[in-house]
């Protein structure tokens, strides 16, 4: 166990209906349940506590319950359900978005051996009965850029806050301040950080913007969901109004032809299933079963079958 909690926070857990058990502080015992111990144990201070995480039990194999969102914090590890050779370890990110759908559908467990369990579980109920292997991955590199050519201007463009030092020399016989080098920001009135926004985004290289937003509305019209299409908007937090209209429009329509498409493409696969039977190497497979995870649970079985039935295929390959 490592979800440690305080003598106080132990009795609310109790209150709320929480089981919660119990060990001695340097004791080589493993956590109990609290009957086994006196109520006296919540003062002594020689004592810790946990809250007892519930078990699931599939066909014979009994795993803990997954991680839930609110259990989790930036940068802790988790093991993430891949395909039927492996298990992903990574660092959490909330921000990307696939690792959270696989948290809130139940794919990310909180360590190896209790990922081997659920995913043999699975496998169990597919007829699978393969051999599991932990894969170490940054999920960062999951993360989608806006693009390689223009990650300076993404980050730019991803800035809701001054995140640069201004060296400012003021023009005395034109009483206006004029930006002459750029670094981190650390201490300035916040008067002055006004007038230096202001004179800034008046002075906003026009070339660099239209970059910046020909880059998004690219991007827009070849979003292939409408998530993806709408989550371009973040990406102008600092634009005003008018600079962001042509990147609304564009995103708009796409949502409108995406809405047509789906319309005259009911029969057809998935966009998902069709990316895993063309993936062309065991790399862009390892990224799509992340995708995977971040499904509906009652599709995965299927989408996992694709996965395994390709990776068959570009291993005789290789």
């Amino acid at each position: 166990m490592n979800n440690l909690i305080s003598a106080q926070d132990a009795i609310n857990a109790m209150q709320v209906g929480k089981t919660v058990l119990c060990r001695s502080i340097g004791g080589l015992l493993d956590f109990d349940e609290l009957s086994q111990f006196p109520a006296t144990v919540f003062f002594t201070g020689d004592h810790e506590f946990c809250i007892k995480i519930d078990e699931i039990t599939i066909n014979g194999y009994t795993f803990l319950k997954p991680f839930s969102l609110d259990e989790l914090s930036e940068g802790q590890d988790v093991f993430l359900l891949g395909n039927a050779g492996s298990i992903l370890k990574g660092q959490f990110i909330p921000e990307y978005d696939e690792l959270v759908s696989a948290v809130k559908n139940g794919s990310v467990q909180r360590d190896f051996e209790n990922a081997q369990k659920q995913a043999k579980a699975i496998h169990s109920l597919l007829g699978i009965n393969n051999d599991l292997i932990l894969k170490v991955v940054d999920f960062q590199e999951f993360m989608k850029p806006v693009s390689k050519s223009k990650k300076v201007n993404r980050k730019k463009i991803e800035a809701s806050e001054p995140t640069v030092e201004q060296e400012i020399v003021e023009d005395i016989n034109s009483s206006k301040i004029t930006i002459i080098e750029q670094g981190p920001i650390h201490v300035v009135e916040d008067s002055l950080v006004s007038d230096v926004a202001i004179e800034n985004n008046e002075s906003k290289d026009d070339e660099q913007y239209q970059n910046d937003l020909n880059d998004l509305v690219d991007r827009a019209r070849k979003a292939s969901i409408p998530v993806e299409a709408n989550a371009l908007v973040r990406y102008t937090r600092s634009w005003t109004e008018e600079q962001r209209k042509p990147l609304m429009q564009a995103i708009h329509a796409r949502l409108v032809e995406l809405d047509e498409l789906n319309k005259t493409k009911n029969d057809e696969p998935p966009s998902l299933m069709v990316q895993i039977q063309n993936a062309v190497d065991l790399t862009e497979l390892d990224a799509l079963e992340i995708d995977v995870a971040g499904r509906h649970q009652d599709i995965q079985p299927k989408l996992m079958s694709y996965v395994i039935k390709r990776r068959k295929e570009l291993e005789s390959m290789s």
